[in-house]
Formats: C-alpha cells, structure tokens, sequence
C-alpha cells in the first residue's frame, strides 16, 4: 500500500486489487463516473469478472485502487498489457482510469499515470524490450489531453464509434456467387475462426494476434449469442469472413 498526498495534503492510498470482494465497489464507482462522463460504458460485476479473468490479465498486479481516509474508492486504472510475440519489438500497456468527479484534476490522475508508467517499464524490462504506455480520450476533453502531454505521450491514431437503428429495415445481403453465410458451430470451428481474425487485421494498425483461450473465455460468459455469431464460406471452403455477437443484457437493463 503506498499513501498520495496531494498539494492539498489531502491522502489518498494506492491498493492493490483484493479479489471479488472489490467488484462491487468497483462497479458502483464506475457508474458514478459515467453519470457525469457519459461514455455510453456502464459497467456491472459481471463485466468487470470477464475482464478479470481473461487469459493472460493479472488484477493483482494490473488493477490499482486509490481509497480517501473512509475507504472510498476515488480513483481506479486497469493496465492491459498483451502478451509478447515473436514480432513484437516492444511491450505495450494500455492504460484505462477513472478519477472520481469530486476529486479531478487534484493530482490524482498524475498519481495513476506514474503507477503505469512504472509498471509497464516493469514489465518490458523482465521482456528486454522497448516499453510504450498508450492511452485514449475522446477529442473534446482538454484535461486528459493535457495530463497526456504532460507525460510526454503524443496523439497516434482516432477511432469512429458507428451506429444504425435497428427499427429501420435491414436489407438482404448481397454475396458474391459460391459464397454462403452460415451459423458457427462454436468450440469446433474456433480456431479456425481466430485464424480468421487474426489474418483479417494482421495488417491493421497496432495489430495483436487474438488467441484461441482468449475467444473461448468471451464465447463461455452469457453476454455471447450464439445463435448471432455467423461466419461467410467461400467457394473453396475456407473461411472469408465472420461476425462475434455479446449483447450486454445488464448494461442493457441500466440504460433502460
């Protein structure tokens, strides 16, 4: 445990993750940023044990709380870091955090970077590699931005977020000739499936080749459908394409 104090010298302490014990609070903390945040990102115990739980995701070491002198959590981040491959010249972190909306802007989040910093260095050191830290915000909040900047860290690459009302009508796909859309068949065409999304984005920018345990664990928790997650057939019998259906039946519920 290692205590924060702020120029206000007001005391936070830096904790470590304790098991399930932590979800809910972690949960209800999340919730009551996206009050005031608005991400479109409510989050719930079963979200979190997901997460917690993917191969290769280690809470102990990856997962950090910031608790004020009642126990309160005000800040939380989460480090994502992909394990190493044989192509990889660096180890990457991918840092994500949260800062109670009473208490930002307070030293907190600088707080929450030096851990990540700290930590990803830690970790391509065991690797011998060059260590990166990558972060994300939307475009409009200046505050994160400049926190960034601060840290030396530069703007890389935006992502679009899309939408489509489905009260208005789907049109019938159009295939090229000899190619079928088809149901997957679950764990008997997963690898294969994997072997298609990793050849479908080996190319795309910041490419991270998925694993097979990775997909059973997201295809083994109720958020995934089944019955939606079809793939595209070609003529030879490979596979062309694919889809992966989760629907967030919580999420779903606080949106309401």
């Amino acid at each position: 445990m290692i205590t924060v104090t702020l120029s206000s010298q007001r005391q936070f302490r830096m904790c470590t993750y304790d098991g399930e014990g932590d979800l809910w609070a972690i949960a209800s903390f999340l919730n009551t940023c996206e009050i005031v945040d608005q991400y479109e990102q409510f989050c719930t115990v079963t979200d979190l044990q997901a997460e917690f739980t993917e191969p290769g995701f280690n809470p102990t070491q990856n997962v950090r709380l910031w608790l004020n002198d009642t126990d309160q959590i005000t800040a939380f981040a989460q480090l994502w870091i992909p394990q190493q491959t044989e192509t990889s010249g660096e180890s990457e972190g991918y840092l994500g955090f949260r800062v109670h909306p009473e208490h930002r802007d307070q030293e907190l989040e600088v707080a929450v970077m030096c851990w990540a910093e700290d930590r990803v260095a830690e970790v391509a050191q065991e690797r011998a590699l060059f260590a990166r830290l990558r972060v994300n915000c939307r475009d409009y909040e200046q505050s994160p931005l400049q926190l960034f900047e601060q840290f030396g860290l530069h703007y890389e690459r935006c992502f679009f977020r899309m939408n489509r009302r489905l009260t208005e009508p789907v049109p019938e796909p159009r295939l090229p000739e000899g190619f079928v859309i088809v149901q997957a068949r679950g764990a008997e065409d997963l690898a294969a499936r994997v072997e298609l999304c990793n050849q479908s984005f080996i190319d795309h920018w910041n490419y991270h080749p998925a694993t097979v345990e990775e997909w059973a664990h997201w295809e083994s928790l109720p958020t995934h459908q089944p019955e939606l997650s079809f793939v595209a057939i070609a003529p030879d019998g490979t596979y062309a394409g694919g889809c992966q259906c989760l629907i967030e039946h919580e999420d779903n519920a606080q949106r309401g």
